[in-house]
């Protein structure tokens, strides 16, 4: 199934980013989210029936406050025959928040998202983490996660879990990039094995 973009304007679309999601929500079987420092990226939503996007930029409030747009592009491009449920708070995600514990933590470049964010994430729940920042380094140090592979990127349409970690020249399309010849950054996914101490 072809992605169809939404008619309103995004600020931060990456191309990949939806299959991303896509391969971490059915290898995982994922039906919640947490996703601190989401911008405007909707996509985990096309993927995953319910999702918690938080975001401390008034820019970003304003374009969740589009809220009947963007439901209408999730229930017409969804992947799930599940209700889409979805919410946003405009706050730093640094500073106490009673949410759910998810299925999947995801960070993608919002500071240190793998070990504030801990608790939102349920044992046994799979953290999906960007490469860039000091978050790679500190959760490949915490005992509370252990790697259990990286995205590899075959093309626009088609992504894998390889087991480990792998090199960084792997995770590139074969024709280089993706569309804008903008490529995809090294994600990885973890388990977390415990509930912190």
């Amino acid at each position: 199934m072809e992605l169809l973009l939404p008619d309103f304007d995004l600020i931060c679309y990456t191309p990949g980013k939806p299959l991303l999601y896509r391969t971490v929500a059915k290898a995982y079987q994922v039906q919640t989210a947490c996703y601190p420092g989401s911008a405007d990226d909707l996509f985990p939503s096309l993927y995953i029936p319910n999702v918690i996007y938080i975001d401390q930029f008034s820019v970003i409030n304003d374009f969740f406050q589009q809220r009947e747009r963007i439901q209408k592009y999730l229930d017409k491009n969804k992947v799930y025959s599940e209700p889409c449920r979805f919410c946003f708070y405009y706050q730093d995600y640094r500073y106490p928040l009673d949410i759910p514990q998810a299925d999947l933590l995801i960070s993608q470049n919002a500071g240190d998202v793998s070990q504030t964010m801990k608790s939102c994430l349920r044992p046994g729940g799979i953290l999906l983490l960007a490469e860039g920042g000091e978050n790679i380094r500190s959760v490949f140090k915490d005992p509370d996660y252990e790697l259990l592979g990286t995205i590899r990127f075959y093309d626009q349409v088609h992504a894998t879990i390889e087991p480990g970690l792998q090199p960084p020249e792997y995770f590139f399309p074969s024709d280089g990039s993706f569309p804008n010849g903008i490529p995809m950054e090294r994600n990885f996914c973890f388990r977390k094995i415990r509930e912190t101490q």
